[in-house]
């Protein structure tokens, strides 16, 4: 029974007893799922109801919520901040949204006669916050572990404080993993989505560097500098990517994954290349040309929409801008958390 007014919460735990195989087991996808509550009597049948909604990527410790518009419409949207048990929040906004979008540019006037323009169609993104922000993820992949048996042994019987600190944030499942591998019972795959999962949490969550943590940890000057600035948000979480790299030199690798970026997803596509920020409070403007290999359709277009030099040019996305088209959407290509 459901108070008036009040809430009933589940976690996936209460749906997966160990003893169900992994193919019974309930878990949201990462990259999207879609969740419905349906009525039934007490023999199982469905009674008729149903409410529910499908949902798209999730950032790591976001969760979506039931938001009502003005209009009485209903979206389930990613919330400011999570609000298990409670009202829900209000809909998180930003740090990067789309600002403009052009479908359908007048195209040139011939006589009495207007042509259409199938080019020129544009989408702007803007950076709302005061600080730098990454079209890539600080976030670790699978691929990322270059050396599971020596991460898992180092974590398992920690020689520094950074492994101590990390094993101790480690859940009793993980940790459990963790011993099971090393006795050959824990398959690598299973085990490297797991330490993934947990180590992305760690990269997204409060600061971690402390001097006596990090003694005796070589730190690259990247990770110096950055360290220097005392970042938040974004920038912060990059510290925190870098800061267990630098830890473990041989058991992660720095490199970004191929996929592990930002896209723009829908009539058109368009995936942006890793180590691309967008300065705080600026724009990038993404065309349907190359603006690198194509100087004079730029200059043309600069002209054309009197757009600043100092505004950052990126292309060509896929596909076409159209005036009844699907939802565009603004989505990150992050690891898959479990």
């Amino acid at each position: 029974m459901i108070l008036a007014g009040g809430y009933l919460a589940f976690d996936e735990h209460v749906f997966n007893w160990p003893e169900n195989p992994p193919s019974e087991r309930l878990g949201f996808g990462a990259d999207g799922d879609a969740v419905y509550l349906l009525s039934a009597d007490a023999a199982g049948n469905l009674t008729g109801y149903m409410h529910g909604f499908a949902f798209g990527a999730a950032d790591p410790n976001v969760s979506f919520g039931r938001y009502l518009t003005s209009e009485g419409k209903e979206h389930f949207v990613a919330q400011s901040t999570n609000t298990l048990g409670t009202t829900n929040a209000l809909p998180r906004v930003g740090p990067v949204v789309i600002a403009e979008i052009m479908y359908h540019p007048f195209g040139t006037l011939a006589g009495a006669n207007l042509s259409q323009d199938t080019a020129g169609g544009y989408i702007e993104l803007q950076n709302l916050t005061d600080e730098p922000v990454a079209l890539f993820s600080a976030m670790l992949f699978v691929a990322n572990i270059r050396d599971l048996p020596s991460l898992a042994a180092k974590l398992r019987q920690p020689t520094n404080n950074v492994s101590q600190f990390l094993w101790d944030k480690l859940s009793a499942a993980t940790q459990g993993q963790v011993d099971d591998y090393l006795l050959a019972r824990t398959e690598p795959q299973r085990l490297g989505e797991a330490l993934v999962a947990e180590l992305n949490r760690v990269i997204v969550g409060p600061a971690i560097y402390e001097t006596q943590r990090f003694a005796g940890v070589p730190l690259s000057p990247e990770t110096t500098l950055l360290l220097g600035q005392s970042p938040q948000g974004e920038m912060r979480a990059r510290l925190h990517r870098l800061l267990l790299t630098d830890a473990y030199p041989q058991e992660l690798s720095k490199a970004c994954v191929a996929s592990n970026s930002w896209r723009l997803a829908g009539d058109v596509e368009y995936v942006f290349p890793t180590n691309t920020w967008v300065a705080p409070r600026s724009r990038v403007v993404i065309v349907d040309f190359d603006p690198q290999g194509d100087l004079e359709a730029l200059a043309d277009f600069r002209t054309r929409f009197g757009v600043a030099e100092d505004v950052v040019m990126m292309g060509p996305y896929g596909g076409q801008l159209r005036d009844r088209a699907r939802p565009l959407s603004w989505e990150s290509l992050s690891p898959p958390r479990k």
